[in-house]
């Protein structure tokens, strides 16, 4: 295999699951004063910037819940 085919496929596997939204985990910490300050901005692009393992994946799946109208376009950058 190429390794041009090879960065294909391995492009095919990996960017669904980084344009896919999470599914929502079973045991969330509710932070409704993050969610209400998301849901206040009128602002076209969001950017969540923290270390790592402080919730800023599960906090946007739960803002892109609350706010099912809104155009979203989800993108995870490692």
């Amino acid at each position: 295999m190429s390794l041009r085919a090879s960065y294909t496929l391995m492009a095919m596997e990996v960017l669904p699951s980084k344009l896919a939204v999470p599914r929502k985990a079973p045991h969330l910490i509710p932070r409704p004063r993050l969610l209400r300050r998301l849901e206040e901005t009128r602002a076209r692009l969001i950017l969540l910037v923290a270390p790592a393992g402080y919730g800023k994946t599960v906090l946007a799946s739960q803002f892109v819940e609350r706010v099912p109208a809104a155009r979203l376009a989800w993108l995870d950058l490692d």
